[in-house]
C-alpha cells in the first residue's frame, strides 16, 4: 500500500479546508493508498478536525505562517522518514520547504493550487513541484502566466453528496432573503454585499440580507452595517453548517469575491437550487457559463443591478439554476474527485521520473 502525505496550512475556516478533509476521507477508502495529513494552522484559528476518517493519520501543528515556512522543510522531512511516505501532495503555503524535503528522499511532488497566485515571485517557490493540480482553468492559466512550465492538470473540487443536503425550497417568497456565505476576508468583499444590500433595500423594503461566516473583517463589517443604519435588515450569524436549516429559507446567494479560484459556496448554492449572483472573474464564469447574473468585477453598480435583476426575475433564474443543478450533482461531487485523484496517484506510482509524467 502506497503512502501519501497531504499538507495544508490554514489561516481560517473556509471551503478549501473542507475540501482537504473530504479528499483525505475519500482517499482513505481506497485499498491502494494510506493517507497521512499534515494540517498546520495559525494561532488565531482552531480547526475542527473531528470528522476526519479514523484511517487517516493526522499531524496538527499551531504555527504562524512566517514560522511554518521556515520549519516546513524539517517537519515534512521528519514525517517522510517516520511514515515512509511515497508521494508528497502539498498545498501552496510552505510549498518550497515541503517540496525540497521531498526531493531529499527523491519523492514525487504533487501540488494542488487552491488559490489564484498573484505575484511573479510565487513561481520561484514552485521549482521542486513535479505536477500541479489546479482546481479550475483560471488557476491553471494564472500558473502559466507566472512562468510555471511544468505539467498542470485541472481537477475541479466537489461536494460530498453523501452528507450534503441537496433539498431545495421552491417557494417564490424566499427571494426576499439574500445571503452571503464565506470567510470574512477582504478579497471575498463582504463589504460590497453590505453596500449593495443598502441600495437594494431602499427600492425593495421587504428584502432581508444574511451574512454567514467569520473572519478578520467581521468587526469592520458590523461597523459598516451600523454606519448605514442597517441592523434591522442585515444580520451576521458567524459560521453555520452547510446543512443548517436556515439556508432553506434563503433565496439568492451573492458571491462578490474577485478572482475566486473555484467557488465552493457557488456550487453548494446551485445544489440547493439557489439563484446565484456572482462576479465575472476567476472561476465563477467557468462554473456558471452562459449565465447573465455575473457582474463586472470592479463595479459595485453592476453588482447592485444584477441583485435587482435576480430579485425581479427570480422565477426565471430559479428554473435556469434547476437545469444546472442536475449537471452539478453528477459532476461536482467527491466521488468524481476521488476517482480523478486516484487515477493521478496510480499514474505517479507507475512512473519514477518527472519526465515520464510530463510526457504522458
Amino acid at each position: 500500500m502506497k503512502k501519501i502525505l497531504l499538507t495544508w496550512y490554514s489561516k481560517a475556516q473556509g471551503g478549501a479546508e473542507g475540501s482537504i478533509i473530504d479528499l483525505c476521507n475519500k482517499i482513505a477508502e481506497s485499498e491502494k493508498f494510506k493517507v497521512v495529513l499534515l494540517f498546520v494552522n495559525s494561532s488565531s484559528f482552531n480547526p475542527d478536525l473531528s470528522n476526519i476518517d479514523s484511517r487517516v493519520i493526522v499531524y496538527n501543528f499551531n504555527l504562524n505562517l512566517w514560522l511554518y515556512e521556515r520549519l516546513s522543510f524539517f517537519i515534512v522531512l521528519f514525517i517522510l522518514l517516520r511514515r515512509k511516505i511515497d508521494i508528497l501532495h502539498c498545498g501552496y503555503r510552505g510549498i518550497f520547504g515541503e517540496s525540497l524535503a521531498a526531493k531529499v528522499f527523491g519523492k514525487f511532488v504533487l501540488a494542488t493550487m487552491r488559490a489564484i497566485p498573484l505575484e511573479i515571485s510565487n513561481a520561484k517557490k514552485f521549482r521542486y513541484v513535479d505536477l500541479f493540480i489546479a482546481v479550475s482553468n483560471s488557476v491553471m492559466d494564472r500558473l502559466k502566466i507566472l512562468g510555471y512550465s511544468g505539467p498542470i492538470s485541472v481537477v475541479h473540487n466537489g461536494i460530498d453528496i453523501s452528507v450534503f443536503d441537496c433539498s431545495f425550497n421552491d417557494d417564490i417568497n424566499i427571494r426576499k432573503n439574500f445571503y452571503f456565505m464565506a470567510r470574512l476576508v477582504r478579497w471575498k468583499r463582504p463589504d460590497w454585499f453590505v453596500l449593495a444590500a443598502v441600495e437594494i433595500h431602499k427600492k425593495f423594503p421587504e428584502t432581508r440580507f444574511h451574512i454567514f461566516g467569520d473572519g478578520p473583517e467581521r468587526k469592520s463589517l458590523e461597523n459598516l452595517i451600523s454606519k448605514n443604519y442597517a441592523k434591522q435588515y442585515i444580520k451576521t450569524y458567524g459560521w453555520i453548517s452547510v446543512n443548517d436549516p436556515r439556508l432553506m429559507n434563503m433565496g439568492i446567494c451573492v458571491v462578490p469575491s474577485y478572482l475566486e479560484p473555484f467557488g465552493k459556496a457557488t456550487v453548494e448554492a446551485v445544489l440547493m437550487n439557489k439563484v446565484v449572483v456572482g462576479t465575472k472573474s476567476g472561476a465563477t464564469p467557468e462554473i456558471l457559463d452562459n449565465y447573465s447574473l455575473l457582474f463586472e468585477m470592479d463595479s459595485l453598480d453592476s453588482l447592485i443591478a444584477k441583485m435587482e435583476m435576480a430579485y425581479l426575475k427570480y422565477g426565471y433564474y430559479f428554473k435556469n439554476i434547476s437545469v444546472r443543478r442536475n449537471i452539478f450533482i453528477k459532476y461536482y461531487n467527491m466521488e468524481r474527485v476521488k476517482k480523478d485523484y486516484l487515477q493521478i496517484y496510480e499514474e505517479i506510482s507507475k512512473r519514477s521520473k518527472y519526465e515520464d509524467f510530463s510526457n504522458k
